[in-house]
C-alpha cells in the first residue's frame, strides 16, 4: 500500500488545500513534456509544467492502497511545444504519461498517481 508523503499528508488534514494536477507526457525517444491544470507554469524533476493547456481531469476512482481505478481526461491539449507534424507523424503514440497531484504552493509536497 502506497502511503502519502508526510509533508502532503499534513497539507490535506489542514483544511484549505492548494492542489492542482500535472501531467508528464514522455514520447518514444523520452522527451518529457509538462502541462498542468494550474493557472501557472510548475516545476519539478526537471520539468516545467505548462500552464493552461486545455486539459481538465475528472474524478479519479482508486481502491485500496491509491492505485487508480479509472480516470478521463477531456479537453484539447494546446502548447507551443506540441507540433501537429508530430502528432501526424506518431511522435506520441504509445508516449508514456505520469499524473501527479501536486501543491502548487508547494510542489516538493506531491503524489504520483498514474
Amino acid at each position: 500500500m502506497r502511503q502519502l508523503p508526510t509533508a502532503l499528508e499534513q497539507h490535506l488534514a489542514g483544511g484549505a488545500t492548494t492542489l492542482c494536477w500535472c501531467w508528464k507526457l514522455i514520447d518514444a525517444k523520452g522527451v518529457s513534456l509538462g502541462f498542468t491544470d494550474h493557472d501557472e507554469a510548475l516545476a519539478f524533476d526537471g520539468v516545467v509544467f505548462a500552464a493552461s493547456t486545455g486539459f481538465a481531469g475528472t474524478e479519479i476512482h482508486s481502491s485500496l492502497g491509491l492505485n487508480v481505478d479509472n480516470l478521463d481526461v477531456a479537453g484539447a491539449l494546446q502548447s507551443d511545444s506540441l507540433e501537429e507534424q508530430d502528432v501526424q507523424a506518431g511522435r506520441f503514440d504509445d508516449a508514456l504519461v505520469e499524473l501527479w497531484l501536486v501543491n502548487w504552493r508547494d510542489p516538493a509536497q506531491r503524489l504520483p498517481v498514474a
